[in-house]
């Protein structure tokens, strides 16, 4: 058997601990037989590609996210990724395909173990990583007693088969709002019931409970839970086998914030009258040309993360 299957074995019949979440960081501590593994999901390698296409000007994050992981390695024999490396899609941009084999040089440098399981952004990420990197499909595997999968498709039975479900892909965040109204968005975690009985139907087994992370990726922020119509992403939510409405919030912070709770109505301003009509804006404002003045044609940050699994 090889050094590699042994490894394998070894991480699959590892004792059943639950998964610690960081301090202040988008990242869970897994315990295996061979020692501590770090994880994290949706690196977001090249995002600041797409907001510069936008007309945002931000410095390149490659080596901010690098070194980020690389001290990691301080605490952890071993890094799982659970997908999303990359921005771009479908094929990597100029950026990514320089960048980012030598960034996974630097991981399986400082890490005993790199695994990856691949996310719906990553098409074309292969041929960039080294031989060294343990790939995953986007359905995921088990570590120990926890259960890692992307998030975009159905877990794999064997990642259903955990104590603890894992998933990353959602990008879930949390909306505050304050008495004028302003409104700002802080990453979260998620702790999720899971639907027993269908669980159990589709995977012949049922974790106690699915956690959902954070993005990595210090620019991104996510889907505010607690705004109207937003949904996460995903089979298991889109198909009522996880139900995001009623899981437990906790910032990255570790305070717990229970079920999330809705925005409140943004305050009227001092001396509106309820059901009053705005004035119309006078016509001379208007721009010359017929379209609107340039403060309200100001763009917008591109949503990051593909819907297309909706």
């Amino acid at each position: 058997m090889s050094a590699a299957s042994e490894a394998m074995r070894e991480l699959e019949g590892a004792p059943e601990a639950a998964p610690q979440p960081l301090p202040d960081q988008a990242v869970l501590s897994l315990a295996a037989s061979r020692g501590r593994y770090a994880c994290v999901t949706d690196l977001h390698y090249g995002y600041e590609v797409e907001l510069e296409l936008s007309g945002i000007s931000v410095p390149s994050q490659t080596e901010r996210l690098t070194q980020l992981l690389l001290e990691l390695a301080r605490s952890h024999a071993g890094l799982v990724i659970l997908g999303d490396v990359k921005h771009i899609v479908p094929t990597p941009s100029r950026r990514e395909s320089l960048e980012l084999p030598s960034v996974f040089e630097r991981l399986c440098a400082a890490f005993e173990e790199v695994h990856l399981i691949l996310g719906n952004h990553d098409a074309g990420l292969r041929e960039l990583l080294p031989p060294s990197v343990h790939l995953h499909p986007s359905s995921g595997w088990r570590l120990g007693g926890v259960g890692l999968f992307h998030g975009h498709t159905w877990p794999s039975r064997e990642a259903a088969s955990g104590r603890w479900l894992v998933m990353g892909h959602a990008h879930p965040a949390y909306a505050f709002q304050d008495r004028l109204g302003t409104v700002m968005t802080e990453k979260c975690w998620l702790r999720c019931a899971l639907d027993p009985e269908g669980m159990v139907r589709r995977f012949g087994s049922a974790p106690e409970e699915l956690i959902v992370m954070p993005a990595f990726h210090p620019l991104l922020t996510g889907t505010p839970l607690n705004t109207p119509d937003e949904e996460l992403l995903g089979p298991l939510f889109r198909n009522g086998l996880a139900a995001s409405r009623s899981a437990e919030v906790y910032l990255l912070d570790g305070t717990r914030l229970g079920p999330p709770q809705p925005l409140p109505a943004r305050p009227r301003r001092a001396g509106a009258r309820r059901g009053a009509r705005r004035p119309s804006r006078p016509p001379e404002r208007s721009s010359p040309s017929g379209r609107a003045p340039p403060a309200a044609r100001g763009r917008r940050a591109p949503r990051s993360g593909d819907r297309s699994d909706r």
